[in-house]
């Protein structure tokens, strides 16, 4: 008997051993029902090699818990979607996924096995219901927007659920590992290359690869990308002349990284040489690259596309030697990927109970997988089912040949120093979260917009809430004037998962502006919020409507310090009738944020307040209006900014009673006005039909300093529990459709908040106090995310202008896509509508400048999704100083 089959029967004995002691515990729960996972693919011909193990993974984790959880038996079938050469087949992955969607019984699908076939199957899993976790789909594009095609991921979740996960990293993670590599190994200065191997790899890995370099604190001394050529001596020239001591070259070595290696050499450069790595081709690590090379090869680095069970250690190690007792070889690339996958089904119909064979149930469970402890360690599915898993091996070149080097994890995100220069404008961003509550817990992507004529260089710092320290601080270079740069939190393999933070922007050439939009949960409830980022910030800031346990609603709001000092906020709270004042302070350092919630705070009384927040350094305020309790079955919130100027006269380009507005009916808006002068005011509302019409006028109650009062359209008068009106007007009543509104107090100064409400949607804005002949919208879109995606009517309040002229630039390129021209009547607002605008495409964002021709106006823009939950939120454009 050999060593190896001794170790194995040894190794098999203590199994058994453990195994009996664990069956003299207690009996296992009569199986009372059954639930079934299935996997997708080839499973003959030459494929097999690489997914028999995915099968046996799968079956391994299934036999260690006896394929029973409770009192549910899981039962599993692979499935092939391969054609007797081992390549897979989209009739048969069709058929896999039609089948799966029909049976009853199927909770899961595992797999599929290639990236292709997924592109097929999670359409049609998505629309029955069926959550999908694949072992080694690496294409970015299934998840990750921006890293694909223009509808990507978009187009595979047709209004339906996202069903979809991957326990294996995506491809564009090797970007980001390789950065961190780079650092490790002593690089200061890197040329990053790419080429054309896209969509998904090329220049997603090289664009990954640059942002980590970036917070890494690596300097950038090029990129560019590479056409496919057999000669590079201009480009090694550059390279050799620009000191960087590590190229880095997302691609694949068909098109010829090899030669650039080989002419970088002989540009008389020592500097390092870096790539993605795939066995059997896909990146540079094969042999085809050293073919090209040739003696320069020699030293070369890649990453892999996976962890190789050569270099396991930790948990992984106890896997591989589970692993090799059960089957008597090695695990391949993909099984302990399909073991983590299988777990965290196995661990989903534990949490589901009695709800295991319910694919709504299962579907959530899976796909908010926390902190799941198994094969790989602990790991989570963030917000796009990507997991949180990120180490992987690395390969150098030795003596001719790729071999294995030992496991690279990622690196958690580096604070560089900030840059000394003063910045030409800083935009502060009090509340920005990353999977905040879990894996569908809230994110905040942010827009910033180059609103000035020349490029502008970004220098983005987070901070964390609970200790203020600097998480990450990463460099934007060459936004050009009038385009948007967008971040997504949730991708950025430099921010911790479930943290809060606060954000500064600064922008070097050119003035910025910004806006954020939070998202939380998934279907019925899902909520959207927005707000806008603040650049100037003030010493008494006024919140008109803030909340404790008011009809279901809570209103935390966040308050950062904008100044060079720490400072103390004071929040003092005035109810809306009645007299007598509650202070709550927070001692907030320079940059940061600290909340209130005033469900938790003490000595306040479930009704409604004017707050006024000051400090002795400049501060920014953002309002989160909530009414999402577990008990609410359609949870609907929505953001506001507080207000640190008021006028004589606010401007609100929106308002609503028992409106059809854009598909969501019964939308009512309710109005807040606070007094934001020194002595008691009173202050009028006039409303004037959309598109035009007769204007409306009330006027409210006399207001004390500080004070607010609300306006219920739905009542006579405006006031509450009074009169109701009906649905034509009458004498103190508007009649039911959309309006724009003016807020004025001669010789006073109010502010107004808007809640815009449907009884599925929520969203909220602050009226517009300085309205201008020019408004910056920094993100606007057709439709994104398919048809039912997001769409962003803009509406245009003419104070004094006759005209306007929109401008529309695309992210991608800033280049102008179209240009509008409007005419407009004084008082009155229109609504421009993106999906009527002919020239425009799907799923892409822009950049908008509006114009007024002959005056003055104001400009919200309403962010609507109609894919259920609460898909509704509003942002303020910003006016041009």
């Amino acid at each position: 008997m050999t060593l190896r089959r001794l170790l194995q029967t040894a190794l098999l004995a203590l199994l058994v051993a453990s195994l009996c002691l664990v069956g003299s515990g207690p009996a296992r729960a009569q199986v009372t029902k059954h639930v079934k996972l299935v996997s997708s693919q080839p499973l003959r011909g030459g494929s097999t090699a690489g997914t028999q193990p995915v099968v046996n993974g799968i079956r391994m984790a299934l036999d260690e818990v006896g394929s029973v959880v409770g009192d549910v038996a899981i039962d599993y079938q692979p499935l092939d979607d391969g054609d007797s050469a081992g390549t897979w087949d989209p009739a048969m992955e069709t058929a896999n996924a039609q089948n799966a969607a029909a049976d009853s019984a199927v909770i899961g699908y595992l797999g599929p096995y290639n990236s292709g076939a997924a592109r097929i199957s999670i359409p049609i899993l998505c629309k029955a219901g069926v959550v999908m976790v694949s072992p080694s789909n690496t294409y970015p594009g299934l998840t990750k927007p921006g890293t694909g095609t223009a509808d990507e991921p978009f187009t595979y979740y047709p209004s339906c659920r996202r069903n979809y996960a991957r326990t294996i990293p995506a491809d564009d993670t090797q970007g980001t590992i390789g950065a961190a590599w780079a650092k490790s190994l002593g690089a200061t200065k890197v040329y990053i290359l790419y080429d054309d191997s896209g969509p998904g790899f090329g220049k997603v890995l090289a664009d990954a690869f640059r942002t980590k370099a970036s917070v890494s604190g690596l300097l950038e001394a090029g990129y560019e990308h590479v056409a496919k050529a057999d000669t590079y001596l201009d480009l090694a020239h550059r390279i050799s002349s620009s000191g960087a001591d590590l190229v880095y070259y997302g691609g694949v070595s068909s098109n010829n990284p090899g030669f650039v290696l080989r002419d970088l050499r002989r540009a008389g450069s020592t500097a390092r040489f870096m790539g993605p790595g795939r066995p059997g081709g896909g990146g540079i690590s094969d042999a085809t690259f050293l073919q090209q090379a040739g003696a320069p090869a020699e030293g070369a680095y890649a990453t892999n596309e996976f962890w190789a069970w050569q270099t396991f250690n930790g948990k992984a190690s106890d896997f591989l030697t589970r692993y090799r007792v059960k089957y008597g070889v090695d695990p391949g690339d993909y099984a302990i990927y399909a073991y983590d996958a299988a777990s965290a089904f196995i661990a989903a119909i534990r949490a589901a109970g009695t709800k295991a064979d319910d694919r709504a149930t299962v579907l959530g469970l899976v796909m908010g997988t926390t902190n799941l402890n198994a094969a790989l360690g602990g790991w989570s599915f963030d917000g796009n089912g990507d997991t949180t898993f990120s180490t992987t091996s690395a390969w150098r070149v030795v003596n001719g040949t790729w071999v294995l080097q030992g496991s690279i994890p990622t690196v958690v995100g580096v604070c560089v120093a900030a840059r000394l220069d003063p910045a030409t404008q800083t935009v502060y961003l009090p509340n920005i979260t990353k999977t905040l509550g879990g894996p569908t817990g809230f994110q905040t992507p942010f827009i910033v917009q180059n609103t000035g004529t020349a490029a502008a260089t970004l220098e983005v710092s987070f901070y964390k809430f609970s200790d203020g320290t600097c998480v990450t601080r990463r460099s934007v270079s060459s936004l050009t004037p009038g385009s948007s740069y967008a971040d997504i939190p949730n991708n950025d393999a430099d921010l911790p998962a479930n943290t809060q933070f606060s954000v500064v922007v600064k922008s070097f050439g050119a003035n910025v502006v910004s806006v954020v939009n939070e998202h939380a949960g998934t279907g019925d409830r899902a909520e959207a919020l927005s707000y806008v980022g603040v650049s100037a910030g003030a010493t008494s800031v006024f919140l008109p409507n803030i909340v404790r346990h008011f009809f279901g609603y809570h209103t935390p709001f966040i308050i950062q310090n904008l100044g060079t000092a720490s400072t103390t906020a004071t929040a003092t709270f005035r109810p809306f009738a009645g007299s007598g004042s509650v202070t709550i302070t927070r001692t907030v350092a320079p940059g940061q944020s600290q909340f209130i919630e005033p469900n938790v705070e003490l000595g306040l009384a479930d009704i409604q307040y004017a707050v006024n927040v000051t400090a002795t350094q400049p501060i920014a305020v953002v309002v989160n209006t909530h009414n999402d309790d577990p008990s609410v079955a359609n949870p609907v919130a929505y953001s506001t900014n507080g207000i640190a100027t008021g006028a004589a006269s606010v401007y609100g380009p929106y308002a609503a009673k028992n409106a059809n507005d854009q598909g969501f009916t019964a939308t009512l808006s309710t109005i807040v006005v606070q007094n934001m002068g020194s002595s008691t005011a009173t202050s009028t509302l006039t409303f004037t039909p959309l598109g035009g019409g007769t204007p409306i006028i009330f006027t409210g109650p006399a207001t004390a300093a500080g004070a607010s009062w609300a306006f219920d359209p739905r009542y006579e008068n405006g006031v509450a529990g009074v009169t109701l009106c009906g649905v034509a007007a009458s004498a103190g009543c508007l009649a039911d459709g959309e309006y724009s509104f003016v807020a004025s107090s001669p010789g006073g100064s109010i502010a107004a908040a808007v809640n815009v409400i449907s009884p599925t949607t929520a969203m909220g804005y602050t009226a517009l106090a300085q309205p201008a002949a020019k408004y910056f919208l920094p993100n606007v879109t057709r439709t994104l995310g398919g048809a039912s995606g997001w769409t962003t009517p803009i509406l245009l309040q003419a104070v004094t202008a006759t005209g306007a002229s929109v401008e529309w630039r695309r992210f991608s390129d800033g280049a102008l896509v179209t240009t509008q021209n409007l005419t407009l009547t004084a008082g009155a607002s229109v609504r421009i509508d993106p999906r009527n605008v002919a020239t425009l495409s799907d799923n892409t964002q822009y950049a908008v400048t509006v114009t007024g021709i002959g005056g003055t106006l104001a400009a919200i823009v309403t962010e609507l999704n109609f894919q259920g939950g609460d898909g509704a939120m509003t942002y303020e454009g910003f006016a041009a100083p």
